[in-house]
């Protein structure tokens, strides 16, 4: 894939040319405050530095998806669930 279509897919799924820069070079401070063992540059051309860089990045964004997931567990155990097993099984 050329760098100009792949630049543009990631600007539209919303990345913005800082993103994609950071993601290039490993920069993104908040993604190296959060590495495992602490804050440290890393080499972009050393593959244990970028899985761990990405594997990072991933986390937080999983961790900032999970804060804005707001589930009424309360409605949820109210609600009736059909039984799967059929009466006379029960019986």
């Amino acid at each position: 894939m050329p760098v100009g279509e792949l630049i543009s897919q990631l600007q539209h799924l919303g990345l913005t040319p800082s993103d994609i820069h950071n993601i290039e070079y490993l920069e993104d401070k908040e993604v190296l405050q959060a590495l495992p063992g602490g804050f440290r540059w890393l080499r972009r051309n050393l593959r244990e530095d970028v899985i761990v860089y990405m594997d990072t990045m991933a986390q937080l964004l999983e961790d900032k998806l999970a804060r804005q997931v707001r589930v009424d567990v309360q409605a949820l155990l109210d609600t009736t669930v059909p039984c799967p097993v059929p009466d006379a099984v029960l019986a």
